[in-house]
């Protein structure tokens, strides 16, 4: 957040942020290639791109099978049983072979929560989000300051979480708010 913020600020591109991604994949593939350092790759390029695409396959394999959830696991939970023993999460992670908790991004939950209508509506609600980010912008709230208190929030809603519980719990949604104010 205070590297988007000093760089935003002083009139920077928002280029700089997948020209910053590409030197981190290069500069982690020269490591892994010249000195054998696994780690840096597997943290940095294997974890921010091949787990997840891998998750959401293993999501959508398992929801064409089997019941989607349809919220009942968070914001109808009052109203609607849910329909598994633990949550959907460590049910990937065992179908994987692990422990824990395979998190993944709204385009996999959205799925999981209602199939291909899930989608749509996590699209449109997401598409409405943007909508607001694009507003403040326009009405001419500085894009440094929107990218820098947005980035974190939007990146877990990209990567790691359930829409709701990203505008609830992750800051997505506090975020709105203080653009707003």
């Amino acid at each position: 957040v205070f590297l988007t913020f000093r760089f935003l600020n002083k009139g920077a591109s928002l280029s700089f942020l997948p020209i910053s991604l590409m030197a981190v994949t290069g500069v982690s593939y020269l490591l892994y290639h010249f000195a054998g350092d696994l780690i840096t790759i597997s943290l940095l390029v294997r974890r921010a791109l091949f787990i997840p695409a891998l998750l959401t396959f293993d999501y959508y394999a398992f929801f064409e099978k089997n019941d989607f959830v349809y919220w009942s696991n968070s914001i109808f939970s009052f109203f609607m049983p849910y329909a598994y023993d633990e949550s959907v999460t460590t049910m990937i992670s065992r179908i994987r072979g692990g422990e824990g908790g395979a998190n993944n991004h709204f385009l996999a939950t959205g799925y999981m929560q209602a199939g291909a209508f899930g989608l749509l509506v996590y699209a449109a609600i997401i598409i409405v989000i943007l909508n607001i980010f694009d507003s403040f912008q326009k009405k001419g709230l500085p894009i440094w300051f929107m990218v820098a208190v947005g980035i974190v929030p939007m990146h877990t809603l990209f990567t790691s979480t359930d829409l709701p519980v990203a505008v609830m719990t992750h800051g997505l949604g506090i975020c709105i708010v203080s653009l707003i104010f």
